[in-house]
């Protein structure tokens, strides 16, 4: 008789406890999270290569430590000036690229998330 009643009452309490919804799910706003930036930034303004003659019958030295001498004048830009706009260009890319995929993946999942959830009975 014991075991008639707890099933009973567990019975009992599964049913109204599983019928009605225990929490309602709230659905983000796309809209306050869709301000993702619309338009590219700006590139920004490199330092201009300014190349250094080198004129011809100058003694340097290769990449090898060897010495030799130009034949012909050698135009150069400076390494360190060469490394700077390398860098403003990867700093450019990286945050355009952060700053435009992060928010519009979040975008897209808030959306997705909320199809989902319209779905779910």
């Amino acid at each position: 008789m014991k075991r008639a009643a707890i099933a009973a009452l567990l019975s009992m309490i599964c049913t109204t406890g599983c019928s009605a919804p225990r929490a309602l799910p709230v659905t983000p706003d796309p809209a306050t999270l869709d301000v993702c930036p619309a338009a590219d930034a700006a590139f920004p303004v490199l330092p201009p290569l300014l190349p250094v003659t080198i004129p011809a019958g100058t003694a340097v030295t290769d990449a090898s430590g060897a010495r030799r001498v130009l034949a012909a004048p050698l135009d150069v830009v400076g390494f360190d000036l060469v490394l700077d706009r390398d860098e403003a260009t990867a700093v450019f890319v990286v945050r355009e690229r952060a700053e435009k995929k992060l928010c519009r993946s979040a975008v897209q999942y808030v959306r997705d998330w909320s199809t989902a959830m319209a779905r779910k009975p």
